[in-house]
């Protein structure tokens, strides 16, 4: 229960008394066969050493829960790998995180509809953006915005930031910046809700979209994306961007 607790914390922000409440989870199953519970306290103890900036802390943490739900062989160690692979890319640690990357993708295929598998096909392609690697980088993408566009329009928005880039290094500088208005109005953009991963793909086209587009073009293509409704910009997306260069648009 306490770890079920420190999670739920976790989710809101609160490291520092999730931290608290795993801790004292772990202490109440010292010597207890509750080997599940004991891993979900263990990764939600690291999560919040990650987001505390004790990257050392929570790499050992996140690595001894993998551990035990390998061994017990548990839907939940794709979840623990995503969160390390993320722990590497916050570390900037961008080798590291695209090879745990590609093994919490591995990890996810292996169970049918597995929960991660949206998230581990969208975190590897925002890794392999930053790695500046967009051609490995768009069968994954264009894979997780499939699925997790199946699931919602807010799981589809996820997708969003690195759409902005694909369309930045396909050159479709016009509908970049038009993206980027709506992100920023409906997600805050770099200053607002934007996760760590969003944010580092994000940040890779305000500069390209400057050399190639003038200053007054960008501010009126932003305010006409910034006027958007979800389901317009995810159309948006899916028409004018996930098509490949030289493909028909809709």
């Amino acid at each position: 229960m306490l770890a079920a607790v420190g999670g739920n914390l976790g989710l809101l922000g609160r490291y520092t008394e999730a931290r608290a409440a795993c801790a004292e989870a772990l202490e109440l199953l010292s010597g207890s066969v509750s080997d599940k519970i004991r891993a979900l306290a263990m990764n939600t103890l690291g999560l919040a050493a990650m987001h505390m900036n004790d990257i050392a802390e929570g790499r050992r943490l996140m690595a001894n829960s993998i551990e035990i739900a390998q061994k017990l062989k548990h839907i939940s160690e794709a979840a623990y790998r995503l969160n390390l692979a993320e722990l590497e890319f916050r570390a900037g640690d961008i080798g590291r995180a695209l090879e745990y990357g590609r093994e919490t993708l591995d990890c996810a295929r292996a169970t049918p509809r597995h929960p991660c598998l949206g998230l581990a096909l969208r975190n590897l392609a925002s890794f392999l953006l930053v790695f500046k690697n967009p051609a490995e980088a768009r069968p994954f993408a264009e894979e997780a915005f499939a699925l997790l566009g199946n699931q919602g329009e807010f799981e589809a928005m996820a997708c969003l930031p690195q759409w902005v880039v694909f369309g930045a290094f396909d050159g479709r500088f016009v509908e970049a910046a038009q993206l980027i208005g709506f992100i920023e109005a409906n997600r805050g953009g770099r200053n607002g809700m934007l996760d760590p991963t969003e944010h580092r793909t994000y940040d890779l086209v305000p500069e390209m979209l400057e050399a190639e587009l003038p200053r007054a073009d960008i501010e009126r293509l932003r305010a006409e994306g910034a006027r958007w409704i979800r389901s317009e910009a995810i159309q948006f997306a899916s028409s004018r961007l996930v098509p490949r260069p030289g493909s028909v648009r809709a």
